[in-house]
């Protein structure tokens, strides 16, 4: 039952940001980048998905992700305007 319940809550969320995204509060883009594979072990090959980035219209900059695994949680912000 935890990972219904897991599941739920990600499509939830999903569905609250795709429409933010529609009525014009949030900034999305697409790309196309290797995640893991939860069935792999830390050195595994990963698998290339679709992913969605979201940014506050007008006060970010929503990038593709470039750096992977090793830029996880290090990073760089830079607001607009």
């Amino acid at each position: 039952m935890g990972s219904f319940d897991k599941h739920y809550q990600l499509e939830s969320t999903r569905r609250t940001l795709e429409s933010m995204f529609a009525g014009g509060l949030l900034d999305k883009v697409t790309s196309y980048e290797r995640r893991q594979d939860t069935a792999q072990s830390g050195d595994g090959k990963g698998v290339w998905c679709n992913c969605s980035r979201y940014g506050l219209t007008g006060a970010c900059i929503v990038l593709r992700d470039e750096g992977g695994k090793r830029d996880a949680i290090d990073g760089e912000a830079v607001r607009v305007g």
